[in-house]
């Protein structure tokens, strides 16, 4: 006769067995340097686990991240490396100088889409004043 609710025992083997496993899958993560997995591999399991989603679409997701924190670290410590005296973003920048500056171009411009179609980006403008988008004095050729 065939068991259809497993014993307590049962259990406690199983998360024995799930607890080795885990720990095995650690200790391979940490000597791979992949923390991103480390740091997910069990929260995303069982998130999958409640989803329905298939082996290969967890997987992805977990090298998706591990690629992406790659890619962040490799941005900083460039940045690091770079040792700009003062990290500036677009997030500080003042829009009320120049006066016509069109806010819309410039992020579109941020964007980077002209890279896609092979485009040069030129700014034209008097010495001195930071010719911005907005000012007629830019083009995408």
């Amino acid at each position: 006769m065939m068991k259809t609710n497993p014993s307590q025992s049962d259990r406690i083997s199983a998360k024995g067995a799930a607890i080795a496993a885990s720990s095995s899958l650690q200790d391979n993560l940490r000597e791979l340097r992949l923390s991103y997995l480390l740091d997910n591999a069990l929260s995303a399991a069982e998130q999958a686990a409640r989803n329905g989603r298939g082996h290969l679409q967890y997987l992805q997701e977990l090298i998706a991240g591990e690629v992406a924190l790659r890619q962040d670290r490799s941005v900083q410590r460039r940045i690091q490396d770079a040792r700009f005296p003062v990290l500036k973003t677009m997030a500080g920048w003042d829009w009320n100088w120049p006066a016509k500056i069109n806010r819309m171009q410039v992020e579109h411009l941020l964007e980077l889409d002209f890279l896609a179609t092979h485009s040069n980006v030129i700014f034209i403008g008097p010495t001195g004043i930071g010719t911005m988008p907005g000012t007629g004095l830019c083009r995408v050729v």
